[in-house]
C-alpha cells in the first residue's frame, strides 16, 4: 500500500501544502510593499499636505480678517465694492477694445506725452498742435486769470513737491506721468510744470470744469463761473491760464469728470506716479475717487491731496480710507495737505 494518498483529497492537501505557503510568502510580500510604497507617498504627500493646509488657513484668517474690516468699516467696504478704476461690467463695444491686441498686449505704464495726444485726441506729436489757434471766446469780462485765485496748493507747493520727493526714492521711482484731479482755473497746473519739469512728466489734468455745488451756489464764485446759457466759462479760461503761463509743452486737459477719467486711464494701462486729488471735496464722492485712482497709481507711486484741514468731508473720508487700506498718512509741514504713498506689494 503506497504511503502517499493518490485520491483527489489527498493529492489536493499535499498541493495546498506547497502553495499555501508560497501564497502567503507572495501575499505578505505584495502587502509589505504595498505598505512601503504607501508609506513614501504618504512621506511625499505629508509636506504637499501641510503646505495646503497651511495656505487653507491663510485663507480663512484673511477671510475672517476681511469679514472684521468689513464689519468695522462697512461704508468704505461699499464704497470699493462700487466704486473703481476698472470697468467690472463692459459692454461689447468696451470689451472688444479692452481685447484687442494693441491693449491687450501693453503692459501698464506710464504714457508718454506723445501717447497721450494720440489715445486720447487722436492728433500728432506737435507740442503747439493742442492749444494752436485757441482765441479765448468770450467778452473780457468773464476773464479769470490765475492771479485772482491763489489756492492752498499754490501756498504750499513747495512743501508737497518735497514731501513728494521724499517719499519717491530718486533711482527707484521715476516720475514721468502726473494726474491733477480737480484742476479749475488752472492756479495749481501751471505750479506743477515747475515740478513736472524738473522731472520731464507730463501734467493731465482731469476737470469737468462745470463747477461744483459750492461754485454754483456760492457768490464768490459767480465771476469765474460766469454761467450764461446754463453753462460756465471755467474751461475756457483754463485754457488761456495755461497758454498764458507757458505751460502748454507739459499740460494736457481731459474734461470729464475723476472718476470717468480714472476708468479712461486704466482702459489704456495708462498708471500715474503721481495722482492729486482736487475735487468736490464731499463725503462718498471723495472715498470714490481716493479707490479709483489708488487703483490706477503704480506701486511706489504718491497719492497726495489738499484740504484736509479745511473741509470735513475731506478729512473724514481720507481717515476712512486710510485705516481701512492700513495704510500710512503724511502731511505737509502746514498740514495741509496730505500724501499716502502706495506699497509697492500693490495693496
Amino acid at each position: 500500500m503506497s504511503r502517499h494518498d493518490n485520491t483527489a483529497p489527498g493529492r489536493l492537501r499535499r498541493a495546498a501544502f506547497f502553495v499555501l505557503p508560497v501564497l502567503a510568502f507572495g501575499l505578505g510580500s505584495l502587502l509589505s510593499t504595498f505598505y512601503y510604497w504607501n508609506h513614501v507617498r504618504e512621506m511625499k504627500l505629508d509636506p504637499l499636505r501641510r503646505e495646503n493646509d497651511q495656505l487653507n488657513q491663510k485663507i480663512q484668517n484673511l477671510q475672517r480678517q476681511q469679514s472684521k474690516t468689513e464689519a468695522v468699516f462697512p461704508y468704505a467696504s461699499i464704497m470699493e465694492e462700487n466704486f473703481g478704476a476698472s470697468v467690472k461690467m463692459p459692454d461689447k463695444q468696451l470689451k472688444t477694445h479692452l481685447n484687442s491686441i494693441i491693449i491687450r498686449n501693453r503692459e501698464v505704464h506710464a504714457p508718454t506725452r506723445d501717447e497721450l495726444l494720440k489715445s486720447l485726441y487722436g492728433i500728432g506729436p506737435q507740442a503747439v498742435s493742442f492749444y494752436d489757434g485757441f482765441a479765448f471766446p468770450y467778452d473780457q469780462a468773464v476773464r479769470y486769470p490765475t492771479s485772482k485765485y491763489v489756492s492752498n496748493f499754490v501756498r504750499d507747493h513747495q512743501n508737497v513737491f518735497d514731501l513728494i520727493e521724499s517719499l519717491m526714492l530718486p533711482k527707484e521711482d521715476d516720475i514721468r506721468f502726473i494726474v491733477e484731479a480737480g484742476s479749475f482755473v488752472g492756479s495749481s497746473a501751471n505750479v506743477w510744470v515747475k515740478f513736472a519739469r524738473r522731472h520731464n512728466a507730463t501734467l493731465l489734468c482731469i476737470d469737468t470744469w462745470e463747477g461744483d455745488v459750492n461754485m454754483w451756489v456760492l457768490p464768490q464764485f459767480k465771476q469765474p463761473m460766469s454761467i450764461t446759457y446754463g453753462r460756465g466759462h471755467l474751461y475756457d479760461n483754463f485754457i488761456q491760464n495755461i497758454i498764458d503761463g507757458n505751460s502748454t509743452d507739459v499740460v494736457l486737459p481731459m474734461a470729464v469728470s475723476s472718476l470717468v477719467g480714472a476708468k479712461i486711464l486704466w482702459a489704456q494701462k495708462f498708471s500715474p506716479d503721481v495722482v492729486y486729488i482736487d475735487t468736490a471735496h464731499e463725503q462718498g464722492e471723495t472715498l470714490g475717487e481716493l479707490f479709483a485712482y489708488w487703483e490706477i497709481l503704480r506701486p511706489g507711486g504718491v497719492l497726495i491731496g489738499d484740504d484736509y484741514d479745511y473741509f470735513p468731508a475731506v478729512k473724514h473720508d481720507v481717515d476712512e480710507f486710510v485705516a481701512y487700506k492700513n495704510l500710512h498718512l503724511s502731511f505737509t509741514k502746514s498740514g495741509k495737505t496730505f500724501a499716502i504713498k502706495k506699497p509697492r506689494s500693490n495693496s
